[in-house]
């Protein structure tokens, strides 16, 4: 009886929670701590949280396609294309669930990334460059505002680029997020590489959200 007290003064907490807070387009995290603490999984068993590069498969046109796991509402998946792994400080591109950041600008006014959005949904094949997809200025990472649904705001610093609820990487329809297949260019952390960039997915093979898969490929300027 005491522990179905529990239980249910939990799920009190956490629908409450949902109609004051800023609705995130995204799965809820709280719905799965809720799950893990229902189903006894303990604390050691959360690595599903944590930022990890879980694949990077060579396409027969050169590209890659990469796997993040970016399911923690509070943690950055920092991920450098150049090593094909994670990175603190020489990252190029990041995300945080649904929200992406560069390395530069507000991010880090020390470091040089920078985005730009493509004309076209078409990933460009080998020899295709910056100036070919009409990309030759950059914009940096802003302390920004990502849209929600219901009202209110969910700040962050990041790509307005890429994170835009108008323009960016996604189409939210309720309750999915659908890539819109756009062509973005990422400025490398350090401003010498320049790589074409396409988010391709955002759920798991099991369907669950914050796992984004990447299509890219270095490009020339």
């Amino acid at each position: 009886m005491k522990r179905n007290s529990i239980l249910l003064l939990l799920l009190f907490g956490i629908n409450c929670a949902r109609v004051s807070d800023p609705y995130d387009p995204i799965k809820d995290q709280q719905g799965e701590i809720l799950f893990q603490l229902v189903n006894g999984v303990t604390s050691s068993s959360q690595n599903s949280l944590r930022p990890e590069v879980i694949s990077n498969i060579e396409q027969s046109d050169g590209s890659i396609i990469t796997l993040l796991r970016s399911t923690a509402a509070d943690t950055w998946t920092n991920y450098s294309f150049q090593s094909r792994s994670l990175s603190n400080s020489n990252f190029d591109i990041s995300f945080q669930r649904f929200k992406v950041r560069t390395n530069g600008g507000a991010t880090n006014p020390s470091g040089k990334g920078g985005a730009c959005r493509s004309n076209t949904t078409n990933f460009p094949g080998a020899g295709v460059t910056s100036t070919n997809l009409n990309c030759t200025e950059f914009v940096l990472d802003i302390n920004g505002q990502a849209e929600v649904i219901g009202g209110g705001g969910a700040s962050y610093v990041g790509s307005d680029v890429l994170t835009n609820f108008d323009t960016g990487w996604f189409i939210y329809d309720i309750p999915t997020l659908s890539p819109r297949m756009t062509v973005f260019v990422i400025r490398s952390f350090d401003g010498n590489r320049y790589y074409a960039l396409q988010v391709i997915d955002y759920y798991s093979d099991a369907g669950t959200s914050g796992y984004p898969r990447i299509r890219w490929r270095e490009i020339n300027f």
